[in-house]
């Protein structure tokens, strides 16, 4: 039950889904990003083609942790995902170009 004036809910059971995050490791990129988010780029992990998807919130890092620019990205570029997958798509938290430096 939800009491919109206090901004309470009185419940008798909860449910929480947690999404099941994984690393993506050696990928390597094969379609560049737009110049800024949200925008995505597709990644090859393992021969499969990914659709990486980059949200505003998305942190994009280079190769030692660092803020990345995403027009620094070139195809080729060796790429670790961290994120939710649903098929061939992956919903990004983290993108690290490995082949970035500072």
């Amino acid at each position: 039950l939800w009491d919109r004036a206090a901004n309470t809910i009185q419940a008798d059971q909860i449910k929480i889904f947690v999404e099941n995050r994984q690393t993506f490791e050696n990928g390597r990129l094969k379609t560049l990003p737009g110049a800024s988010k949200p925008t995505n780029m597709v990644i090859t992990f393992r021969n499969i083609e990914y659709t990486v998807n980059l949200d505003v919130d998305t942190a994009v890092l280079n190769k030692n942790w660092g803020s990345a620019d995403l027009s620094a990205f070139k195809v080729g570029d060796h790429i670790r995902v961290y994120g939710v997958a649903d098929g061939t798509t992956i919903e990004a938290t983290v993108a690290r170009n490995m082949s970035l430096k500072p």
